[in-house]
């Protein structure tokens, strides 16, 4: 209770603007379902590890049966934490973050009492082989999807050819020029190409864009485009291949009426169209 009032003191012009709604960060309802997601067991399993699961209720357990006071407050951590994600009030991987700490720390107790007992057997002449097949263990739970995960990242990140189109933006349109870009490639605009952006992925105190700038890139039609374009008063248009992959599309259909758009630059991967009418 007492977080809950101290985040109702820090986030009160949030509370005060937008509802419930700084609750889920105030994400447009079109992508609560990308950056909330249901709890996945499986996914949940491979992120945090078979070994740290097993070992973190075992561990739990024995610190549960011998009363230990610190396993309440763990305890308290882990089913919070479990909470937040099944109303997902915490982004997905965030909430996977923090519960395979909290089972790490719980499991030490389980791996302590599995040391002990192992000492007391007759199998303990096999102590370092089986340190190493334990070892071994642990990186194929999680060393291998950790490698997965960095090469996603890896592959997610930005390429030359985007650098290269960001930073032309930059030195080529005027500093007050507004530039259009999806969502999640609006912190580009903001910090790369330095130039105000149309929206981005910090939607807190923001306004609901996500819909107009998804018509921008998705409709055939000039006239809806421009309503939106003349609304926000964009002056150049950043098309990407993540866009295209985004939004399934392989071109801006209207952006071929050489009277109002014209292509002022391109690389393999981006391209930036200037607004003419």
């Amino acid at each position: 209770f007492f977080n809950v009032l101290i985040a109702f003191l820090l986030f009160k012009k949030a509370f005060l603007e937008t509802g419930l709604g700084a609750v889920w960060q105030n994400v447009p309802a079109l992508l609560l379902d990308s950056y909330f997601r249901n709890i996945n067991i499986l996914e949940m399993i491979s992120s945090v590890g078979v070994i740290t699961i097993i070992f973190g209720i075992i561990g739990f357990l024995f610190a549960l049966r011998a009363k230990k006071k610190s396993i309440y407050v763990l305890s308290a951590f882990v089913l919070t934490d479990f909470i937040l994600l099944a109303l997902k009030m915490v982004d997905f991987n965030t909430g996977l973050m923090i519960f395979g700490l909290l089972l790490a720390i719980i499991s030490s107790i389980a791996f302590d009492k599995f040391v002990l007992y192992f000492e007391m057997t007759k199998f303990n002449r096999l102590k370092k082989p089986a340190a190493v097949a334990f070892i071994i263990l642990i990186i194929a739970s999680l060393g291998i999807p950790s490698l997965y995960a960095a090469e996603k990242t890896i592959n997610n990140a930005l390429s030359n050819d985007e650098y290269t189109t960001l930073t032309w933006i930059r030195d080529n349109t005027p500093k007050m020029a507004v530039v259009l870009a999806n969502i999640d490639e609006g912190n580009y605009i903001a910090q790369i190409a330095q130039r105000k952006n149309v929206a981005d992925s910090y939607f807190l105190l923001a306004p609901d864009r996500y819909g107009d700038i998804s018509t921008v890139f998705t409709t055939q039609s000039l006239v809806n485009a421009m309503n939106i374009i003349k609304k926000y008063n964009i002056d150049y248009i950043y098309f990407s291949d993540r866009t295209k992959e985004k939004y399934g599309i392989e071109e801006i259909i209207y952006a071929r009426d050489e009277n109002c758009f014209k292509s002022v630059f391109s690389t393999e991967s981006a391209q930036v169209y200037r607004i003419l009418c």
